[in-house]
């Protein structure tokens, strides 16, 4: 009964390793693949961090700042003053929205959704 054991172990670990190097090879033949693969899914992620942080996030931050000075004035009592802003703001969401819906987008970077 004991070599019986012992034959399947040594089967099974001579079918890992056999997978194992098979594997091996694979890797090996197709370095190139793996590395133009590897580098374009970096890049891709570099492009959409990039997006992010450095156009959605300024554009966010500026229409946020827009609505504050507009709310700011009206909150003073300078109405015509505070519908000048509110305007302004009206004609940055549309241009926002538009863009969105030339561009096919979900997300708009002007009203920060």
């Amino acid at each position: 009964m004991s070599t019986k054991k012992t034959e399947t172990t040594e089967s099974g670990l001579e079918a890992i390793n056999d997978s194992l190097t098979s594997m091996t090879n694979k890797v090996q033949d197709n370095k190139k693949l793996i590395t133009i693969c590897s580098l374009a899914v970096v890049a891709v992620v570099v492009i959409i961090l990039a997006y992010v942080y450095f156009f959605r996030g300024p554009g966010i931050n500026k229409a946020n700042d827009a609505i504050g000075t507009a709310d700011l004035t009206l909150a003073q009592g300078n109405d015509s003053v505070a519908l000048a802003h509110g305007i302004l703001e009206l004609v940055e969401v549309d241009v926002a929205v538009t863009l969105e819906r030339i561009c096919g987008r979900t997300d708009n970077f002007l009203l920060g959704g």
